[in-house]
């Protein structure tokens, strides 16, 4: 790699990273873009950036905001369909881990280390967990991809977002980041009261909405 000093310096937004190198592949738009604004001389499509929906919250028209939270009626159809999990999860961990060889990004959850010191696949997993899988930062694509079999394996009919915004991707790099499970026994009792609880609040939005519905019912 030869390196040559610029003239004047050129100025990039909105697609940045805060590490010193950053390995970029081409595959995206937002990675192609910033290899043909670097190695080919073009110039940035700041519209498309701003407009884009990790960005146009922000620096978008106004006229887009009725795209925003189109996701929300999808993440509630997976909430409801992990309640049939609460008393066993492990057909939902086999699922995982079978999943794993085909889907980018779930190879994260082969690294969780046990009281033994070994480290294998996941032995239990909570609802908070489950939806950080596909709400984190990664590529929107694997983000879909993710979701896509979790729907399919949950039966859920309703469509994967195209758009995950405007919520905030959680950071999850590595199993360490967060307790997966107890690495002492498969049905953790902490997972399990999570779980009872998200069943127990899905029960409580579903009569209050019939309740409401039946209030405004003419």
């Amino acid at each position: 790699m030869h390196w040559q000093r610029l003239s004047a310096p050129r100025e990039w937004f909105f697609y940045t990273h805060r590490r010193t190198i950053w390995r970029v592949l081409p595959g995206e738009w937002q990675d192609d873009a910033l290899i043909a604004f670097t190695i080919q001389n073009q110039s940035q499509d700041l519209n498309r950036f701003r407009t884009s929906p990790f960005w146009r919250d922000r620096f978008g028209d106004a006229s887009t905001s009725p795209h925003r939270f189109r996701w929300a009626s999808f993440y509630q159809a997976i909430a409801d369909a992990l309640r049939a999990h609460r008393h066993d999860r492990q057909p939902l961990i086999r699922f995982l881990q079978e999943a794993q060889s085909r889907v980018e990004g779930l190879n994260l959850l082969s690294g969780d280390q046990f009281s033994d010191g070994c480290k294998g696949f996941i032995a239990a997993i909570d609802p908070f967990t489950l939806f950080a899988l596909f709400n984190r930062g990664i590529r929107d694509s694997n983000r879909q991809a993710i979701a896509r079999e979790l729907a399919g394996f949950l039966g859920v009919q309703e469509p994967v977002p195209q758009s995950f915004e405007p919520p905030s991707a959680r950071a999850f790099a590595s199993p360490s980041a967060q307790v997966i499970s107890s690495g002492e026994r498969k049905d953790d009792p902490a997972q399990a009261n999570l779980l009872r609880t998200t069943h127990s609040g899905a029960r409580a939005y579903h009569a209050t909405k019939q309740d409401a519905m039946m209030i405004h019912s003419p």
